[in-house]
């Protein structure tokens, strides 16, 4: 589904999770004034690291601005900002910064480095289109690698796989948008060719492909976690009419086809596990977070105070760290739905 991530769910306005009780729970800005904040990832010392877009750049073409304004940070406890890594291709998709999209979520290494996935969803037959930078063009639809301290490589190349096999069956779209690790293997969603991949090395494989959740829809795997049970679990965005309740998470144990985990949610935008196990959800459209306890029951935390929020990161201690107006720029907009707002970090008690 083409530009279906952090787009349609606002086009269409749905509303509200599903079988979800509320449960109080406090806000508390950590980082303001980012420019479109995206994916969370927390180190196992509990550092946080944080992936913004940026502004995109020039040149432009009917699809969008394109330049190297994507960035990886590691955030302080005092919600100082340090550059971890920059010269990540973004694609701004319109002046108001919905339908941008490019390195947008994160995973933290066994071996300390930290990892993304680059988007190829605006190629043409196959390729970059002329307004993508000619230094930046490695990256499209690729994982990018670096190190704490600094320092990039382009990794395996995930689109290849979609162009290649179409395992979906809908035609070669490469969205690259989830990550993460287990057992050392990262593994990586591809929500605009429905399905998860595992990547070895330079060399990249089909685990599972999802089917639609109903007629008229895409299931667009975005959202990725690795599970503490050894198994990957999967959120949909759902693209396609965006019936409100129609996004589930998946269970797949890598061998195995995937398993229905949980159903009801609306525009999954990211997952995250907590230490005592449950699983937690960030809804794009509704703006809340749904945590799924160990036991099944859910609760649903900070709605009506999130906003498009994209990203998700839970602590050792039990933090809840979430992106917040994640298509709004550094500098605040003067007119329209994100007047006044910058791109945020929030802590949720």
């Amino acid at each position: 589904m083409r530009r279906a991530i952090l787009s349609a769910a606002v086009a269409v306005g749905v509303f509200g999770g599903v079988g979800a009780a509320a449960a109080s729970a406090a806000t508390t800005v950590v980082a303001d004034h980012l420019a479109r904040p995206r994916g969370l990832a927390v180190a196992p010392d509990g550092t946080l690291y944080a992936s913004l877009l940026g502004n995109g750049g020039r040149p432009c073409n009917r699809e969008g601005c394109f330049g190297a304004s994507g960035r990886v940070v590691r955030v302080g406890r005092d919600g100082r900002l340090t550059t971890v890594a920059s010269g990540l291709l973004t694609m701004r998709g319109r002046p108001d910064g919905f339908f941008s999209i490019g390195a947008d979520q994160l995973t933290v290494l066994p071996d300390g480095r930290l990892a993304t996935a680059v988007t190829a969803e605006f190629n043409i037959n196959r390729t970059p289109p002329a307004a993508v930078p000619h230094p930046l063009r490695p990256q499209v639809g690729h994982v990018v690698l670096f190190e704490p301290g600094g320092g990039k490589q382009v990794g395996a190349n995930i689109a290849d796989v979609e162009y290649r096999l179409d395992p979906d069956g809908k035609g070669a779209v490469s969205n690259p948008y989830g990550i993460t690790t287990l057992d050392g293997v990262i593994y990586v969603s591809d929500s605009a060719a429905n399905d998860l991949l595992v990547v070895d090395g330079p060399d990249v494989g089909v685990l599972a492909t999802f089917p639609d959740p109903v007629p008229n829809t895409d299931a667009v795997p975005d959202a990725l976690a690795a599970g503490p049970d050894g198994a990957l679990y999967v959120g949909e965005f759902t693209g396609g009419a965006q019936p409100r309740g129609a996004a589930r998470i998946w269970r797949v144990v890598p061998g195995q086809p995937p398993t229905l985990f949980a159903s009801g949610l609306t525009s999954i935008t990211s997952l995250a596990f907590g230490p005592d196990g449950s699983l937690y959800a960030t809804e794009f459209g509704p703006g809340d977070v749904v945590r799924i306890a160990p036991d099944g029951s859910r609760s649903v935390l900070a709605a009506g105070t999130l906003h498009f929020p994209g990203g998700i990161a839970v602590a050792p201690d039990g933090t809840v760290f979430v992106t917040n107006w994640t298509v709004a720029s550094s500098t605040p907009a003067t007119k329209g739905r994100l007047k006044g707002r910058t791109g945020q970090i929030v802590r949720i008690s």
